[in-house]
């Protein structure tokens, strides 16, 4: 009989983690078409879009530096800090004798008629012993594709908010 008991306990224990560690995982803000972070700006002004997002990922929050801007494509990347999140940034992008890994974030953005789309795609990546590149997509990490799908919506209300912003160029 107690041991009936205690193998209903045990069960019941299990059951409840289980069920607490489903409860307790984030869920995407938004489901998207891409699967990724992505936006449509109703404005066709595309230089006050890659400045925004420029600024945005500039700011003391992301602390990206815009390594490469090319017509189609904003390019951030940060090192990833020392620590703890440095450790498991190494095992993220499987090797711990790299240099340490950094964050990056390539924003695409197309113009669809008179709106701009936007879709960020954001990784790791680290340099192996070997000198080898080596990245990981990070799109399906949760927070990053919350903070970032957060990020173009605020760049989308700021836009669209507000006239001279949305002045088309000349």
């Amino acid at each position: 009989m107690k041991r009936m008991s205690k193998v209903k306990n045990i069960i019941f224990i299990i059951i409840g983690v289980v069920l607490f560690g489903c409860a307790s995982q984030p869920k995407r803000i938004i489901e998207t078409e891409s699967g990724r972070p992505e936006i449509i700006i109703k404005t066709t002004n595309m230089d006050v879009v890659r400045s925004l997002l420029t600024s945005n990922m500039g700011e003391e929050e992301w602390n990206y530096f815009l390594i490469d801007n090319s017509e189609h494509n904003l390019t951030f990347a940060r090192q990833v800090k020392a620590g703890e999140e440095a450790d498991k940034a190494q095992e993220m992008v499987g090797t711990h004798f790299g240099t340490i890994p950094e964050r990056v974030v390539v924003f695409n953005i197309m113009r669809i008629q008179d709106t701009i789309k936007t879709i960020a795609y954001p990784s790791l990546m680290s340099l192996n012993g070997f000198g080898k590149t080596k990245q990981v997509g990070l799109e399906n990490y949760i927070p990053i594709f919350n903070a970032l799908q957060e990020l173009l919506i605020s760049t989308k209300s700021k836009i669209e908010s507000d006239l001279m912003l949305n002045l088309i160029p000349q």
